[in-house]
């Protein structure tokens, strides 16, 4: 153990007293591959994620003024409105989203927020609907624990 210690030492030193060469000049710069409405998407969830709801709708709104067939913008502005209380909105934003990914994980978030947007109005049988959808989809415990919570059928 100590031997391998010493030459970790000494090549650590090596290491340390090699003087650094000049870095090379930038030969191309970064270009983002983000579509405008990509940006507000991006800018949208941000927004979500620090509470602004409003603002976050508004960016979401924007995306999709840009590219009307981004299902992320629907569920993010879906997310953005289930927040802010806005239930009725965010269903209509979640089912559009449903419509346009067919990805499975997508479709099993997606779900899972019509789940919450249906608790949230005490539809019991939409909650559990939406939640078993998207369970079968992508197993989790969260979504075991909110279906659970809705208690029996």
């Amino acid at each position: 153990m100590e031997k391998l210690q010493g030459e970790r030492d000494a090549a650590l030193a090596r290491f340390s007293a090699t003087p650094e060469g000049p870095w090379p000049a930038a030969t191309a710069t970064l270009v983002s591959t983000r579509t405008p409405a990509q940006e507000r998407l991006e800018e949208g969830r941000r927004l979500t994620r620090v509470g602004d709801h409003a603002g976050a709708i508004a960016a979401f709104d924007a995306a999709l003024e840009l590219d009307g067939d981004l299902a992320a913008a629907f569920s993010g502005r879906g997310y953005a409105r289930l927040l802010a209380r806005d239930f009725a909105a965010a269903r209509k934003d979640f089912e559009a989203a449903l419509t346009m990914d067919a990805k499975p994980a997508f479709q099993a978030a997606v779900l899972f927020n019509l789940g919450q947007v249906a608790a949230k109005l005490a539809d019991r049988t939409a909650a559990r609907d939406a939640y078993t959808r998207s369970l079968e989809l992508r197993p989790n415990k969260t979504l075991q624990a909110a279906l659970t919570a809705l208690g029996p059928p």
